[in-house]
């Protein structure tokens, strides 16, 4: 049997190693060490490792086993070596480096891995870079080789490495003019030559782009004339390739992002207006790396450009790489000073004498801004002229003002002639810079005549004539001839003078006008005339005069009446007539009438209230003709006098008077309110107004009633003396729902004549149910066990009687009476209302509702709130809190469950949560969930409601023991914090029934530790006395123990030729001549020493 060495059987077997030797003892030794190792295994047979297996592969892995690398790019891998052989090793790490290509360096930190356990494993980085001119076609593969050190025992293991394209589309201005810096002048175009380089490492197409610059701060800080560092790194505008800072295509393994340093093409900025910038060809397509090719860009300034410094960011992007650079071009815009000049008066008129202003607009159409002081240099004819103020304001490029020249004509000058100034402009910053311009101006002549107002009006008379003078002036410029019309309403003759006039320039001439009104002419009051007079020189220049002249009233009326003049009325009845005034006069007139030959009981009447009539106008004037009883039937003859001022017409005709048929209906009201529960009764009286028999119909119309109401009528039929009079009753019912008021007419008929009716009309008002309820209560505080009490007044607003159930809402209480009976408009006695205040209902302000419904209409109600208070009941306690179960008990590696149930004793609401505490709590852990399945010991509870829990103990403790444990509660009450505290819950916990402390032998037989320590102490003693009497005894017999050789003198010797001798190699390792195993010696073992080989456990003799 062989079994596995652990480090005690090795160090036992090393020490027992010079027992076995020595000439012809040496198998005796063999015996006696064999049965040594016996003994000693059978003391340790239960303290040895399980068997192991052994392997003398080397395992290698890589994190990353391909890398990925940008030009100038490193990254460091991790390497893993795993020692699966059986002893201590040290690796040594070899690079392939010379499959790659030179761009490449890959480097091992640790050359030599050392002193790694078996079955252990070790991590070493592994280097990588590349430099910055690697190319595409540079990738390849590297192999890493792991051996033993010192041996050709090898495994290695390859890294993919590739090469990342690198994109750099490089722009430049250096050569460009003064580094980057041109001049042109506003208004001209240049073409400048810009080299654009494919700095990168691939075949690669560039975009070209310009954007503004308007900040060339950084631009400024950067330049030196011939000497500038103005080019912008580069920048990615998207992905990138890698996971680099600072270079589009980043560093790193993997596709992350780049993140540049420069700008993305073409910002939100853009061209300022008026200029043009741009490459001729913005396309540079497939670009070697290194190519450089030069490209136009085009500059145009517009010509108004300001002067001064003006940038423009030049971009260069690829069209592969996602990546672009950029540069600035600064344009410098020379200075232009010039001025232009424009008379905005130029159109203006110049009188003689009249002062006016000459305003001259001045544009600076120079290239800069400019400040000018302006003067008069010189004069020309018969005109002055004076500048106020000669500072001008500062003016930006194409920006203007207006300059004001007061200038004043002679008086004696004439049409036609001219004057001139000249103006000089000095430049403020620029002296030397003049400008000059004349603005000339023309004399003018102004025609005007005027035509002076009289000091008096004019009254005119029909048939009459009259006249008067007018002065008519010229306030023209020049002597001036006129003639004279007239316009004036149609009866109305005015005379001018006939021919010419002259009036000299200044002066003014007397004309007379005459006035002639028509006898029969319909003017009355003011009216105008128009008298104009006519420039002969200018034919568009008159002048205009309006005269009121005023013209007398005269009186005249004319009246038109019935076409058959006839006026026809009944006994004890009235007519109207209509008769036609017409006011023909040229007067306002008051008409009043007047009449002769009516008969007795006949008045006369004028119902028309505005009997004024202005002239011209028609007006009908309505005349009431009236009879009484004493009226007697028959046609007079009677004449109708109108009188107007001092016209009068006097309108004959014949009234007729008719016997009497008369009739009428009424009744007791002319409303009624109806109601679904009873109808509704109204009392008719059908009266014989007449002086014959009649027989009287009435007839019903109820075709506004739409369906709603039902009508119906005693008796339809009377027959009356005449004066008599007769009762009927009107039942009214509502068969249909309706909101709305309904009118329902009577008609009454007479017989006799059955034009002659009467109609009275009767307004049904549906009834609408409204009430009002007004509560009082007694007191707004009310305990809990008490009742709020009060008294409840309804007032019935609705439009008749109804009855209005009551009820309470939000509240449980008991009213003096379930209903009240109310009439219209009336309000009941008062209800008294008592409702309990229950435990349930949480302390704090609330309300309920007391309601009133109508019967009449149910959809109909009406309530009000009662507001009340009702005080916390709390005292000590907040929540009750009980248990299952007062005790508990449980197993050292189990639990237990118990329920808990919370339950609020305050008229609050409360919110909190429950915790454990106690004796030795700690020996068990608490897990709570409530009974509605929720983890966790948090309860909101209403008054008297309860929660329940399940508080899970787990037990803590292989000992056991008893925990006296308490349930505690916080809860949040009225703004309040409240701790309860539950009864004691006490908890036995059963310990962990442990083994002896010794050994269990067998059939059931147990040994302390002390014994057995004893019994192992023995054996060793009898295993030390058994290999003292081997060696000791043998020596007693044996011839050569004078010549025993001393173990450490033949360790140490070289006097004889061994055949398990060997000698050390590099790394600590020896070959065990038995078996040819490769075995590590411990550190720190110098030659000659002897070792036990591990795999074959023969005594190997080590040499330097």
């Amino acid at each position: 049997m062989k079994f596995a060495h652990s480090p005690i059987t090795m160090s036992i077997k090393s020490g027992l190693l010079p027992l076995g030797e020595g000439g012809v003892m040496a198998g005796q030794g063999r015996k006696s060490l064999q049965l040594a190792v016996l003994l000693t295994l059978a003391v340790f047979l239960p303290l040895v490792a399980p068997p192991a297996a052994a392997d003398s592969s080397i395992g290698l892995s890589l994190d990353y086993t391909h890398i990925q690398l940008s030009p100038g790019g490193s990254s460091n891998i991790i390497l893993t070596i795993e020692n699966n052989g059986s002893s201590i090793e040290d690796f040594s790490v070899i690079i392939g480096n010379a499959t790659i290509a030179e761009s490449w360096e890959v480097i091992a930190s640790e050359t030599l891995v050392e002193d790694v356990l078996p079955t252990f494993s070790t991590d070493t980085a592994i280097v990588v870079r590349l430099n910055n001119s690697a190319a595409i076609e540079d990738s390849g593969n590297v192999t890493i080789m792991v051996s033993h050190n010192g041996t050709n025992v090898s495994s290695s293991i390859t890294l993919q490495l590739s090469v990342m394209p690198r994109y750099g589309p490089l722009i430049s201005t250096s050569a460009i003019g003064d580094d980057g810096l041109v001049a042109m002048a506003p208004g001209t175009s240049l073409d400048l030559s810009v080299p654009v380089t494919n700095g990168g490492n691939v075949l690669d197409t560039l975009l070209l782009n310009v954007d503004s610059e308007p900040d060339l701060s950084s631009w400024w800080a950067n330049y030196s004339s011939g000497n500038s560092t103005n080019e912008t790194g580069n920048s990615t505008n998207g992905t990138g390739n890698g996971t680099g800072n600072g270079t589009g295509n980043g560093t790193g393994n993997g596709n992350g992002t780049g993140n540049g340093n420069g700008t993305s093409m073409g910002g939100p900025r853009t061209i300022p207006a008026g200029w043009s910038v741009y490459f001729v060809d913005d396309l540079l397509s497939n670009m070697s790396p290194g190519e450089t090719r030069s490209q136009t860009l085009r500059v145009i300034s517009p010509g108004n450009a300001a002067a001064g410094y003006h940038g423009f960011t030049l971009f260069a992007g690829s069209a592969y790489g996602n990546i672009s650079f950029s540069t600035t071009l600064v344009v410098n815009i020379t200075a232009i000073h010039d001025l232009q000049f424009s008379d905005l008066t130029a159109n203006a008129t110049w009188l003689p004498g009249l002062e006016g202003n000459l305003s001259v607009e001045i544009t600076n159409v120079g290239s800069v801004a400019a400040a000018h002081y302006y003067s008069i240099l010189a004069t020309d004819g018969p005109c002055s002229f004076n500048i106020g103020d000669g500072n001008g304001s500062q003016l930006a490029p194409n920006g203007s003002e207006v300059l004001t020249i007061t200038a004043i004509p002679a008086t004696t000058s004439h049409l036609n002639e001219t004057c001139g100034v000249q103006i000089q402009a000095r430049n403020v910053d620029h002296p030397s810079a003049l400008h000059h311009q004349w603005v000339n101006l023309t004399i003018s002549v102004y025609w005007a005549l005027d035509i002076a107002t009289p000091s008096s009006d004019v009254s005119l008379i029909p048939g009459e004539t009259s006249s008067q003078q007018l002065a008519v002036w010229n306030l023209g410029t020049e002597d001036d001839t006129a003639w004279f019309e007239a316009t004036s309403p149609v009866g109305i003759n005015v005379t001018v003078p006939n021919g010419w006039t002259t009036i000299s320039r200044g002066q003014s001439s007397l004309i007379e006008i005459s006035y002639h009104v028509d006898a029969d002419t319909e003017l009355v009051g003011l009216q105008n005339i128009t008298i104009i007079a006519n420039s002969q020189n200018s034919p568009n220049t008159m002048a205009q005069l309006l005269l009121n002249v005023t013209v007398e009233e005269r009186d005249a009326i004319s009246v038109e009446g019935p076409s058959d003049n006839r006026i026809v009325v009944g006994i004890i009845d009235t007519t109207t007539t209509d008769f036609t005034v017409e006011n023909i006069g040229t007067s306002a007139l008051e008409v009043t009438v007047s009449s002769s030959g009516l008969p007795a009981g006949t008045t006369l009447n004028v119902s028309t209230e505005d009997r004024s009539i202005a002239a011209g106008e028609v007006k009908i004037l309505s005349i009431e003709v009236s009879t009484d009883s004493t009226t007697l039937s028959g046609n007079y003859a009677v004449s109708i006098v109108f009188q107007g001022g001092g016209s009068s017409v006097s309108y004959p005709l014949t009234l007729q008077v008719l016997p009497r048929i008369a009739i009428s209906v009424t009744s007791s009201a002319n409303w009624a309110v109806v109601g679904a529960a009873e109808p509704a009764v109204i009392s008719l009286e059908v009266a014989n107004l007449g002086n014959l028999q009649d027989t009287i119909s009435l007839q019903i119309d109820d075709s506004n009633l739409s369906g709603a109401f039902g009508v119906s009528l005693e008796s339809q039929t009377f027959t009356l003396a005449g004066g008599e009079l007769a009762t009927v009753n009107l039942t009214i019912t509502k068969i249909d729902f309706t909101n709305q008021e309904s009118p329902l007419s009577i008609i009454a008929t007479s017989s006799l004549d059955n034009t002659v009716t009467d109609t009275m009309t009767i307004t049904i008002f549906p009834h609408s149910a409204s009430v009002n309820l007004t509560a009082i209560t007694t007191s707004d505080t009310v305990a809990v066990g008490s009742s709020l009490e009060g008294t409840l007044y309804v007032t019935n607003k609705g439009n008749s009687a109804d009855t209005f159930l009551l009820s309470s809402y939000g509240l449980e209480c008991n009213l003096s009476a379930n209903s009240v009976s109310l009439a219209a408009g009336q309000t009941d006695a008062g209800v008294t209302y008592s409702c309990p205040i229950t435990s349930m209902i949480l302390s704090g302000p609330h309300a309920f509702e007391l309601l009133a419904t109508s019967q009449a209409d149910t959809g109909k109600s009406a309530s009000v709130q009662v507001t009340y208070n009702v005080p916390s009941t709390r005292v000590d306690d907040a929540v009750s809190i009980t248990l299952q179960s007062d005790t508990l008990a449980m197993n050292y590696d189990g639990g237990s469950s118990i329920t808990v149930t919370v339950t609020n004793l305050v008229n609050d609401m409360i919110w909190g949560n429950l915790s454990v505490a106690g004796t030795n709590v700690d020996l068990v852990s608490a897990t709570w969930s409530s009974q509605s399945g929720l983890n966790d010991s948090l309860y909101s509870l209403s008054p008297g409601q309860s929660a329940g829990f399940v508080l899970k103990l787990t037990s803590l403790s292989e000992q056991g023991g008893k925990v006296d444990l308490l349930i505690t509660s916080v809860s949040a009450v009225d703004g309040q914090i409240i701790v309860d505290e539950s009864s004691i819950l006490v908890i036995d916990i059963e310990g962990k029934h442990m083994p002896p402390d010794g050994l269990i032998l067998p059939f059931g037989f147990e040994v302390a530790n002390d014994t057995g320590l004893n019994i192992m102490a023995a054996g060793w003693a009898i295993a030390l006395l058994s290999l003292l009497y081997l060696r000791y005894g043998r020596k007693k017999v044996s011839d050569y123990h004078d010549d025993a050789i001393d173990s450490t003198d033949e360790v140490e010797g070289d006097s004889f030729d061994d055949p398990n001798e060997t000698m050390m190699l590099d790394g600590r390792k020896v070959v065990c001549p038995a078996c040819s195993t490769r075995c590590t010696v411990p550190r720190g073992s110098l030659p000659p020493f002897k070792f036990t080989c591990p795999s074959c456990e023969e005594k190997i003799r080590v040499t330097g």
